[in-house]
This record gives structure tokens, sequence and C-alpha cells, in this order.
């Protein structure tokens, strides 16, 4: 996907790292029970996975 939204003309612009620190803090907070939940930055996006595989993924583009 990130392959063609560049040759589309697209610009990927990195998340904030502010964005994925307040997604973790809100996960950990609502995910006491289950901590099979993940978030971490990756290629300049934020993954969401579950037990280590990414569910999906968000990414910012101009």
């Amino acid at each position: 996907m990130a392959a063609r939204l560049g040759m589309a003309g697209f610009e990927l612009k990195p998340l904030s790292q502010n964005i994925a620190e307040s997604m973790k803090t809100r996960l950990n907070i609502a995910n006491r029970v289950n901590p099979g939940f993940t978030v971490k930055e990756e290629d300049g996006g934020v993954c969401f996975g579950w037990t280590g595989k990414t569910l999906t993924v968000a990414s910012a583009w101009r």
C-alpha cells in the first residue's frame, strides 16, 4: 500500500512520537485485564496488534 501511495505522488508524513505514546497509555489503562494488545511505531506509522501480530496501521500522507 505504501509503495502505491508513493508512486501516486503522496509523501509519508511520520506521526508524532506523542501520538504513539498517547495510544500506548490509553491502551494500558483500558487493557489491564488482557495484555495481548500492542502499539508500536514502525516506518513512520503506528501499528496496532494482538499477540505480536499487526492488525492495522495508522499513518499520515500528503
